[in-house]
């Protein structure tokens, strides 16, 4: 792994908060409240074992690494992309653009222009209440930033800029970014370019790379840790002895996991806004490398 600056890291935060404590979230329940997990802990681990405690940390570490293969199947491709689409779709695509419930959700704010309300603003009878409908609809639509994973489009003219910026710097013309294999492959070509001629820029969209790659496998590991109640074996007993109810632990890992994957939806959004940006700030700029080349040896 590279940091963007030429050093290789082999071993970044990532790795511990991406993948070993989403490990931990799921294991930490079991070997404390399941049966037959917790009489192995305590008849084989020994806390004093360095190879016990090596074994236990790779066994979260590749636990994790098995949510994260989960969380962006499960989570990112199907919850994120099918509902509202992903970030970098919806900021440069229109409001009429997009998966199915983005579309209607859109529609449904704007239902002061269908022909069989537009009518009332016209008829004095209805002047102010057509007014309240569109004060409403307006407000909602504005509101819409608040549910997990919705973004509104950027401004035409910053999107007119970027079509022609990335149209001249690849010759690749881009008219519709919500085609979802047309908009991978762009992604990826910004992003490319971004980490060959603005490695602080890349170093920081990497940042929250990372935060959001925690974020969604967090919320997958509370997901399957809300499920353990089912469990055979299961019985929560805290240290003094009382029984914490079942009924409460698997709605206070929902919470948790919602909390987590507002979070991945934010972090994911300020991601592609951030790569967006600085690519839009280079245009007229001379890339580094070429800058770097130009100089005599």
């Amino acid at each position: 792994m590279s940091d963007g600056a030429g050093s290789k890291v082999y071993f970044w935060p990532y790795d511990i908060f991406g993948y070993l404590l989403p490990g931990i979230i799921v294991w930490a329940p079991l070997t404390q409240f399941h049966g037959s997990i917790r009489s192995i802990i305590e008849n084989r681990y020994q806390p004093d074992s360095v190879s016990d405690n090596v074994l236990l940390i790779v066994m979260c570490y590749v636990s994790g690494h098995l949510i994260a293969a989960v969380s962006s199947m499960l989570l990112e491709r199907g919850l994120l992309r099918l509902t509202f689409g992903y970030p970098l779709v919806q900021f440069l695509g229109e409001y009429s653009k997009g998966p199915f419930l983005r579309r209607l959700l859109m529609k449904f704010t704007r239902a002061y222009q269908w022909k069989r309300i537009a009518w009332m603003k016209e008829n004095w009878c209805f002047k102010y209440p057509f007014a309240i409908t569109k004060t409403v609809l307006d407000f909602l639509r504005r509101r819409l930033d608040w549910l997990p994973g919705f973004v509104h489009p950027l401004d035409k003219q910053f999107v007119d800029s970027l079509n022609a910026h990335f149209q001249d710097q690849f010759s690749i013309d881009c008219p519709d970014w919500t085609v979802h294999r047309r908009s991978h492959d762009m992604f990826w070509t910004l992003q490319a370019y971004i980490m060959e001629t603005m490695p602080q820029a890349y170093r920081s969209s990497m940042h929250f790379v990372e935060l959001y790659g925690f974020s969604r496998n967090a919320c997958m590991s509370f997901l399957i840790v809300a499920l353990f109640p089912w469990c055979p074996e299961w019985k929560i007993s805290l240290c003094c002895g009382v029984e914490f109810p079942d009924d409460v632990w698997t709605p206070a890992c929902l919470v948790a996991a919602s909390i987590m994957y507002l979070n991945f939806t934010k972090l994911i959004r300020r991601h592609n806004d951030l790569l967006l940006r600085a690519f839009v700030a280079s245009k007229g700029q001379q890339p580094r490398y070429l800058s770097s080349s130009a100089k005599p040896e």
